[in-house]
């Protein structure tokens, strides 16, 4: 398994990994109404931060959920950030 092998230090699965579910993590932040100019932002934050969690010895039974809920996550929170943003009084 790809994740495995990443966990175990493999860049190249990483990235297989990775490259392997950009577009249709991408077309996920779309529809949770991400901006598309922040889109790729959301997603290479979530490639950082599982990188980050495998490299940590994060056990992943199935890498698309668990990449989805990881993008799921920072996509949220962007859209939270933006309303944020959009809600002072100068529109900074």
């Amino acid at each position: 398994m790809l994740a495995d092998l990443a966990r175990d230090g493999d860049g190249r699965a990483f990235a297989l990994l990775a490259s392997r579910y950009r577009a249709p993590l991408r077309r996920y932040c779309l529809r949770l109404g991400v901006p598309a100019d922040r889109a790729e932002d959301v997603l290479q934050q979530a490639f950082l931060e599982a990188w980050a969690a495998l490299r940590g010895g994060a056990e992943v039974i199935s890498p698309k959920a668990w990449l989805y809920r990881i993008v799921h996550n920072l996509a949220v929170d962007d859209r939270r950030a933006a309303a944020r943003i959009a809600s002072l009084p100068d529109g900074r």
